[in-house]
């Protein structure tokens, strides 16, 4: 038996409990808000879902800052998204599409869609460009910048549809 071996596997499954709370107290605190935002609809009108997201992950990202030490890294890890939280997002609004309405305005729905993420990837790497340049604190290239911003702008589709969804617009 090796000694000291215990102590590793110790800490490492620790470290996983600790964030698997971390995550299940987030998914929590973000049902249990949105939740309380449906059952009033003045606070419905003001904040919407994403509001509610965004508030507890700015939240949740300081305290983390705050409580963690400088040599600890609390790293959120692109395995987790892509494996636990895209597929339910994706799933959801694939089955909640109206089929008949999809195919007959699919020629549309998908010129909007590449032109809309081609100018607002390159409008949003623009003007983060600018403003980091600006400021004298540029720590990426305008490719990194590019990129960075295809991931938001090829996102951004989804609350825009729901927002039109809740006001009855035809998109």
């Amino acid at each position: 038996m090796v000694s000291g071996g215990g102590s590793y596997w110790h800490d490492a499954g620790r470290e996983i409990a600790v964030r698997a709370t971390v995550y299940i107290l987030l998914f929590a605190s973000v049902i249990f808000l949105s939740k309380y935002r449906h059952d009033h609809p003045r606070i419905s009108s003001l904040v919407p879902d994403a509001g509610i997201a965004l508030l507890v992950g700015i939240v949740a990202g300081r305290l983390i800052y705050l409580f963690t030490r400088d040599d600890e890294q609390f790293v959120f890890s692109p395995t987790i998204f892509l494996y636990l939280l895209l597929p339910p997002i994706l799933f959801n609004q694939a089955y909640n599409v109206h089929r008949f309405m999809f195919s007959r305005y699919l020629l549309p729905i998908s010129m909007y869609a590449f032109i809309g993420t081609v100018l607002g990837a390159v409008s949003l790497a623009g003007i983060v460009f600018l403003v980091t340049s600006a400021t004298g604190n540029l720590a990426h290239s305008f490719l990194e910048l590019l990129a960075f911003a295809s991931l938001l702008s090829a996102t951004a589709a989804g609350p825009i549809l729901t927002i039109f969804a809740r006001h009855k617009v035809d998109p």
